[in-house]
C-alpha cells in the first residue's frame, strides 16, 4: 500500500476514534500514529473494536468494523 494510501487511512482512524471516545481517545493514539503497514492497522481496528465495545457499545463496535474493516 502507498505511503499516502496508509497516511489517510491512519489519519480517518484517529478522527473517528476521537469523535466516538472523546478525551479517551488520547490513550491510543500515540499507538495509531506508529502505525506502519497493513498488518499493523488491522491488529489496531481489531484492539480498538474491543475498546469500543466495552467503552460505548457492541452495537458502535460493530459500526466501527463496518467503516474500518471492508
Amino acid at each position: 500500500m502507498a505511503r499516502q494510501q496508509m497516511q489517510d487511512k491512519i489519519n480517518n482512524l484517529l478522527s473517528y476514534v476521537s469523535r466516538t471516545l472523546g478525551e479517551d481517545a488520547n490513550l491510543v493514539h500515540a499507538r495509531i500514529e506508529a502505525i506502519r503497514t497493513e498488518q499493523e492497522f488491522e491488529e489496531m481496528i481489531k484492539k480498538i473494536y474491543v475498546i469500543i465495545s466495552g467503552y460505548r457499545s457492541v452495537k458502535d463496535a460493530e459500526k466501527f468494523m463496518q467503516i474500518f474493516n471492508g
